[in-house]
């Protein structure tokens, strides 16, 4: 109802799809959901995590993520 485009997911392992040549069902369906109806996911692991709690900059890894699925890119 109040037409949200947008969202951070955080999964410690990532989603199923990750890190495979061939996209499984839920890095699909993200891919899908930016693509079809314009709505960005963005995934954050636990090493995203990490990184940012040891100084690494907020805005580039969530950068990164939303270009991962916007240029459908693994």
């Amino acid at each position: 109802s109040v037409k949200v485009t947008g969202g951070i997911l955080i999964a410690k392992k990532g989603i199923s799809g990750q890190n495979h040549k061939k996209k499984l069902h839920a890095e699909l369906e993200i891919a899908k959901a930016y693509h079809r109806h314009g709505i960005t996911i963005i995934v954050l692991t636990e090493n995203d995590l990490k990184e940012i709690a040891d100084g690494a900059n907020l805005i580039k890894i969530l950068l990164k993520n939303y270009e991962m699925t916007r240029f459908d890119k693994p």
